[in-house]
């Protein structure tokens, strides 16, 4: 399971109101199990039908980008109605705005994704979030340190023989800072086919925004006590449906 310090410390170091709180993880990739089921694939098959897969879902993730993006954008208007509701719903309300105050101002820090994140969660029913290819964030995983060693070295590793070629693994994208407070721990899946000796290569990168309890012995220079007690805030919030998990993921596409 991914620890939920990574996107708690960007909170941290964003906003100090969420110390009057009383205080994400790490999931199965999507769509692998209809791969991983067909034991009488060959690998050459098997790495096919992965390409044909991460093909179709780059196309839909492009389909739904622009639909997408509005509702995001939507999310960071001014409300009209206060959100402090008194009923039953006043903490959910409360929380959210709290959250909500502490989102914008990771944004003025110059952390734009941890702060969509961050609101996209504060909704009683997020829709999962998915990126194409050369979209601005999907750009960014893709320009990160740990990410950009792995494809390197995929690359080297593509077959003499054969036209298709998949991996899946997890990756610890420790930096930009941005990418390190919203995804950090992150699983891939890659998987290239060769056409008139060109490698084209079609990644997926998936995370479960959420968060877990944790006991912290360090975050970076943050005080880990302060980090546990903020992490452990955003759990509470989580339980009681303030914060709502959700999936994001990344598509990219490279070529050999």
């Amino acid at each position: 399971m991914k620890k939920g310090s990574n996107k708690v410390a960007s909170i941290v170091l964003g906003s100090a109101l969420l110390m009057s709180l009383g205080g994400p993880a790490f999931a199965e990739t999507p769509n692998n199990s209809t791969i991983s089921q067909e034991v009488n694939y060959s690998k050459e098959e098997r790495d096919k039908a992965i390409v044909d897969q991460l093909k179709k879902e780059m196309q839909a993730a492009q389909s739904n980008f622009p639909a997408q993006n509005q509702r995001l954008q939507s999310l960071h208007q001014p409300k009209v109605e206060p959100l402090i509701a008194i009923n039953s719903s006043g903490e959910v309300d409360l929380l959210r705005a709290t959250w909500g105050d502490a989102a914008i101002t990771l944004r003025i820090a110059g952390l734009p994704m941890t702060c969509d994140f961050l609101i996209f969660s504060l909704d009683d029913h997020p829709v999962d979030l998915s990126y194409p290819a050369n979209s601005n964030y999907s750009n960014k995983v893709h320009a990160a340190p740990a990410m950009n060693t792995f494809i390197t070295d995929f690359k080297k590793r593509l077959p003499s023989t054969g036209s298709f070629y998949s991996e899946s693994t997890s990756l610890a994208l420790n930096s930009p800072t941005d990418i390190y407070l919203s995804l950090h721990n992150v699983q891939v899946l890659t998987a290239a086919e060769k056409v008139n000796g060109v490698w084209t290569i079609y990644t997926r990168v998936y995370d479960l925004y959420n968060f877990e309890y944790w006991n912290y012995d360090a975050a970076h220079s943050v005080p880990a006590k302060f980090v546990t007690l903020v992490n452990n805030s955003a759990v509470r919030s989580q339980e009681i449906g303030a914060i709502v998990p959700y999936n994001v993921t990344f598509f990219m596409q490279d070529t050999k």
